[in-house]
C-alpha cells in the first residue's frame, strides 16, 4: 500500500483486516469492518479476500460463520 494517499490509521487497520483474512482468522467482526471502509475499490478486493479465504475454511467454520451472518440479519430485521 505504499504510495497511496492515505492516512496512517486507515493504512494500519487495511493491512491488520488482510492479514487476519490470510490468517483465516475471520469472524462477522471482520466482515463488518470491511464494509465499514469507505474506498470501493479497496473494500471491493477485502471483500473478494474475504469470500475466497472463507471457500477454504472447514465446514464446520463456515457452517458457524454463515449462523451468525443469518442471526445478524434476522436482528436487524427485527
Amino acid at each position: 500500500m505504499d504510495g497511496i494517499p492515505i492516512g496512517e490509521f486507515a493504512k494500519q487497520k487495511i493491512e491488520s483486516l488482510h492479514a487476519q483474512i490470510e490468517s483465516g482468522a475471520i469472524d462477522n467482526h471482520t466482515l463488518d469492518d470491511i464494509y465499514r471502509i469507505g474506498e470501493p475499490i479497496i473494500r471491493n478486493i477485502l471483500l473478494q479476500e474475504y469470500d475466497n479465504k472463507r471457500k477454504t475454511l472447514s465446514n464446520e467454520k463456515r457452517v458457524t460463520l454463515l449462523k451468525e451472518e443469518l442471526a445478524k440479519l434476522e436482528n436487524d430485521k427485527l
